[in-house]
């Protein structure tokens, strides 16, 4: 099956001045790794079995192996342990690109060094994973442009990152029971044979493999709660070897972090080896499955198999959102023409000024067409909206978590302009944002977002609306209930069930930052107070966070709510207000 084009190099959004990308700034690289780790050790899981993360993770559709490469002695050209993870990445490589006349390791795919691809490999701003694996045509892109571009992460399928020392794994597995046994036997000789005195005792680490983590037989709980009470965070006494590992793995985050934001995926795979110890990685947007580690010299066929596995995926099924489609010609056309006129009317501008402007929301070449399916319950009249767009207005800078994107869009039907919001929220939420708004529009809130549709996004979008419709939605969280979870840095970790969804309106604008005197600010601010009061005066409704966002197509400036870009989802819930009720606690929904 061929890839979906439009899932490929979403163009990101542009700082204030429009003159580079809003979240790419060498200089705060640093302390980002230090917050990508922090957010993610609250939804991290593992350590999976490898063999359960296989299987579950990569379904294969058929048993057939032709055309599969042998995995015997397939990576023995990896040290366990090196000076440079150069000795790492290199000769393998060479393994995973190995082919025959009818036979290859990951057979579809193509496997490049990407970390040479960079003007400073080892700056955080500037480096790129080791490998990264590509489709052939979008590997000949990658070939083909500059290494300053960031097309690695705008086309990978999926990356793998190295460090050449197994001991710098941040993640460390509970012991084996072999490894329980084995340590329970020490223990028994040794109280049985006491040591002569002044004799040298072999250490424990000596019967334990490096990426083990020690745990005496007498605090060892039952096999059932053994790996609830381990910590799943190695414990690094030397403080440099302690922010080394940190560092490389807030990379590794940064890398998948990077991809969601240019690319329209649900999920995402990727592999980090420690010397030659593996793990595999399944990212979304609710947290992390992170597998146990294993050596791909002892055991190469658990890392063949995953390639085999890979290789067979679909598209959808390695991650990439197939519902969005690349445009045409002549929806590009459309699209740029509308916002052109839009932007002119409101800010207006003509001439370089004009073009300038129109750049925060479109890149030739890179136009796409998202739909929008109707939130059920579905009427007669509804139906699916394609949106065209370009260039986001926001982009995502974390992971795990909502994931927003807000895009100027145009209606594929009528050529109308709209604003469009691509975000992630919580399944459990009893009232969802377009619900909101839509009461707020039917009760004549004034000076809020018109809703123009609204909906969870299917996995196949479609008009009929029926019950078996399966929705796009995270996965992490459905193995919170394994017996293999660990404590994560001390803590239990707890993961929410997210559902991907769109919302469409018709008003578009401006910020605060393109007022043009006070007189617009202030009929802003009337706006936005006269948008608060109806609220709860027509619907009991407090918003938490308003912001005038100037539209000037007409005679005033309408109002946004400033969680509407990219969202609304501040509103408090309904609460009534005599004064003989209890307020509910303040809360976003």
């Amino acid at each position: 099956m061929s890839p979906p084009l439009g899932s490929y190099n979403i163009p990101m959004a542009l700082d204030a001045d429009l003159s580079r990308t809003r979240w790419r700034n060498p200089e705060y690289h640093e302390s980002r790794l230090r917050q990508h780790v922090g957010e993610l050790m609250k939804c991290t899981l593992g350590p999976v079995p490898a063999d359960t993360f296989l299987k579950e993770l990569l379904p294969l559709s058929s048993s057939s192996a032709r055309g599969r490469l042998s995995s015997t002695a397939a990576f023995s050209g990896v040290p366990h342990c090196a000076d440079s993870s150069t000795r790492i990445y290199v000769p393998l490589l060479h393994a995973l690109n190995k082919s025959t006349k009818t036979k290859s390791r990951c057979p579809g795919l193509e496997f490049l060094d990407t970390y040479e691809r960079s003007r400073k490999p080892s700056h955080p701003g500037y480096a790129k994973p080791h490998i990264c694996c590509f489709t052939p045509g979008n590997a000949s892109i990658v070939r083909d442009a500059s290494p300053c571009s960031r097309l690695e992460f705008a086309y990978a399928e999926m990356f793998i990152q190295v460090a050449p020392d197994p001991s710098a794994d941040f993640f460390v597995d509970p012991p084996s029971k072999a490894d329980e046994d084995a340590l329970e036997a020490v223990e028994d000789a040794s109280e049985a044979i006491a040591p002569p005195v002044g004799a040298i005792e072999p250490p424990l680490e000596a019967i334990e493999s490096p990426l083990k983590a020690p745990e005496s037989a007498e605090n060892a709980p039952d096999a059932a709660g053994r790996d609830t009470a381990h910590d799943f965070v190695r414990e690094i006494e030397d403080e440099d070897m302690r922010e080394a590992a940190e560092r490389t793995y807030g990379l590794h985050i940064a890398y998948a972090t990077e991809i969601f934001a240019r690319q329209h995926r649900l999920f995402l795979f990727s592999i980090s080896l420690h010397g030659s110890f593996a793990r595999f990685f399944r990212w979304d947007r609710a947290g992390c499955l992170v597998s146990e580690a294993f050596d791909i010299r002892e055991q190469p066929n658990l890392f063949t198999d995953f390639l085999w596995r890979f290789s067979q995926l679909s598209p959808a099924k390695r991650g990439l959102d197939t519902t969005v489609q690349l445009a045409s010609v002549h929806e590009e056309k459309l699209f740029h023409e509308a916002v052109r006129e839009s932007v002119r009317l409101q800010l207006e501008v003509e001439g370089d000024e004009l073009e300038k402007a129109v750049s925060a929301h479109y890149l030739p070449g890179h136009t796409a067409i998202i739909p929008v399916t109707p939130q059920r319950p579905f009427t007669a009249e509804d139906k699916v909206h394609h949106f065209i767009v370009s260039r986001p207005t926001v982009s995502p800078r974390s992971l795990s978590g909502r994931g927003t994107r807000g895009f100027w869009a145009v209606d594929a039907d009528i050529g109308q302009v709209v604003f469009l919001k691509d975000c992630w929220r919580f399944y459990w939420a009893e009232q969802i944002e377009g619900d909101i708004l839509r009461e707020l529009n039917d009760r004549g809130v004034r000076h809020v977002p018109l809703l123009t549709v609204h909906g969870d996004v299917p996995v196949i979008p479609s008009n009929t609306g029926g019950i078996e419709t399966v929705f796009q939605s995270s996965l992490t969280e459905a193995y919170l209930g394994e017996p293999w979870i660990c404590r994560v840095d001390g803590e239990r970790v707890r993961i929410n069930e997210l559902w991907h969804y769109r919302l469409a309106t018709s008003t578009v604008g401006y910020s605060l930052k393109s007022m043009r005197g006070t007189e617009e600010l202030l009929y802003a601010t009337h706006d936005a107070v006269t948008a608060m009061r109806d609220a709860l005066g027509k619907d009991n409704r407090i918003h938490r966070d308003l912001s005038p966002v100037g539209n000037r197509s007409g005679i005033h400036c309408q109002i946004l709510l400033k969680s509407a870009l990219p969202g609304i989802d501040r509103w408090r819930q309904k609460f009534c207000t005599d004064a003989d009720q209890n307020l509910p606690r303040s809360g976003m929904i």
